[in-house]
C-alpha cells in the first residue's frame, strides 16, 4: 500500500466523490489505499463521509445527469418542483426517480414538507387542486355558522 498525505487526494477524485459520482471504495481502489483510509483523508480535508451524505450527493446527480442539468441543481430543482404545488409522487414522476428519493432529498436539503392532510384538504379526489376561493368560502361559511370568531380558531388550531 503507498502513503500518501492527506492532500494527495487529486483534485478529480476528490470532485468525483463529492458530487456523487464515485465512492470512498473507488477512490481507494484508484490510488491503492484501504477504503477506510481513503474516508479518513477525506474526512482531513472536510468532505462529509456519512452515507447518507454521500447517497444524497449520489441522488442528486443522477437527477443531474439524467435531465442535463447543471452540477449542484438537483436540489433546487426538486425543491422549486415540489413548491410549484406538485406532490412528492409528482415530483418523483417528473424526475424519474422513487417518491421516496425525491422525499428525502427535499428533507436533506431543509425544504419544509407539508403535512399528510394537505393532500385531502387541498386536492379533490382524483388529485387535482382544489379552488383556494371555494375552499376559504367553506370555512368563513363554517366559521360563521358556529359563531366562531378568527382568533378563537387560530387559538383552537394552535
Amino acid at each position: 500500500m503507498t502513503v500518501l498525505a492527506s492532500q494527495d487526494i487529486p483534485s478529480n477524485l476528490l470532485a468525483r466523490y463529492v458530487t456523487g459520482q464515485a465512492t470512498a471504495k473507488e477512490i481507494a481502489a484508484r490510488l491503492r489505499i484501504s477504503p477506510a483510509t481513503a474516508s479518513k483523508r477525506l474526512q482531513a480535508m472536510g468532505v462529509d463521509t456519512t452515507k447518507g451524505r454521500y447517497k444524497t450527493r449520489q441522488l442528486a446527480f443522477g437527477i443531474e445527469r439524467d435531465h442535463q442539468r447543471p452540477m449542484g441543481t438537483a436540489a433546487a430543482t426538486v425543491a422549486t418542483l415540489y413548491r410549484s404545488g406538485l406532490s412528492t409522487y409528482e415530483v418523483a414522476a417528473r424526475l424519474g426517480c422513487a417518491r421516496q428519493r425525491a422525499w428525502r432529498l427535499l428533507q436533506r436539503h431543509g425544504v419544509t414538507l407539508r403535512p399528510r392532510w394537505y393532500r385531502e384538504v387541498f386536492r379533490t379526489t382524483d388529485g387535482r387542486p382544489r379552488s383556494m376561493r371555494r375552499f376559504s368560502a367553506k370555512v368563513l361559511e363554517m366559521r360563521r355558522e358556529r359563531r366562531w370568531s378568527q382568533d378563537y380558531v387560530a387559538d383552537f388550531v394552535a
